[in-house]
């Protein structure tokens, strides 16, 4: 606002001179004689001579008005660029806004959907967990061992301690410890009935002929169960020699174990 009003102040106080030139300009010619009556046109000389005056006093006015209109249009080129880079600034400021609101936006969804998966993810725990308690569960226990006429019998005593199954097959492998290749015995059974909470069943792992001393065997015993919900399950025990069978794999809910 200040500058428009020196600017305004600039161009009165150029158009008050000028209207006083252009007055003073008259006012000599008139007494100069140019306009009293009975005026012919006049002389060439005259016309220099008029011409010269009314430079003399114009010309420093028209220099005035020039240098006005150039300083004019350099402020309105400054005010220009200046309300450019305002909106600049402003459009940026905005642009910044938006930005934060989006990457708080994402943050928000990001959390939410971390918050859902985890929900989906502890109900999928649950579930599982309580399939597993309402399936069946085995332990594996040594039982006798009886040795006669080059045989040896192995006796193991698997016990349901979980819900019933309603399906079980039972494989068991004997090999060298030393040569897993060296396979004694290899043998699979299935069980007639379902196996009942609790219910215990012997198994009999039979060496015949020749078979190496009992601390170079191993023994892996698989149960495969088909669970009252019909998914299957698998556990794994194996032990040296024969001592206590050590359950290495627990898998209540696996479908590779179907059979």
């Amino acid at each position: 606002m200040g500058t428009n009003r020196k600017r305004d102040n600039l161009t009165f106080v150029l158009t008050v001179f000028t209207a006083m030139a252009t007055a003073v300009a008259g006012w000599l010619l008139r007494k100069s004689g140019l306009f009293q009556d009975g005026w012919t046109y006049p002389s060439l000389d005259q016309l220099d001579h008029v011409g010269a005056f009314l430079s003399g006093v114009f010309t420093p006015l028209a220099l005035a008005w020039a240098a006005r209109s150039f300083l004019l249009q350099r402020q309105q080129m400054s005010e220009s660029f200046q309300a450019m880079q305002e909106q600049i600034e402003t459009q940026r400021k905005a642009n910044d806004l938006t930005s934060a609101a989006m990457e708080e936006q994402l943050r928000l969804q990001r959390q939410a959907n971390e918050h859902t998966q985890q929900q989906i993810d502890d109900d999928r725990v649950h579930r599982r967990e309580e399939r597993e308690r309402t399936g069946p569960d085995f332990t594996l226990a040594p039982g006798l061992q009886i040795a006669s006429s080059g045989t040896l019998t192995q006796k193991l005593v698997l016990q349901n301690i979980g819900l019933v199954a309603r399906r079980t097959r039972i494989s068991w492998i004997v090999t060298d410890r030393s040569d897993s290749r060296r396979v004694f015995c290899n043998l699979m059974t299935d069980l007639p009935h379902p196996l009942q909470p609790n219910e215990k069943r012997e198994i009999d792992i039979i060496l015949r002929n020749r078979f190496p001393p009992e601390n170079e065997l191993h023994t892996v015993v698989r149960v495969q169960t088909e669970r009252a919900d019909g998914e299957y399950g698998l556990w794994v025990f194996s032990f040296d020699g024969y001592s206590r069978p050590t359950l290495s794999e627990k898998h209540p809910i696996y479908p590779d174990a179907r059979f």
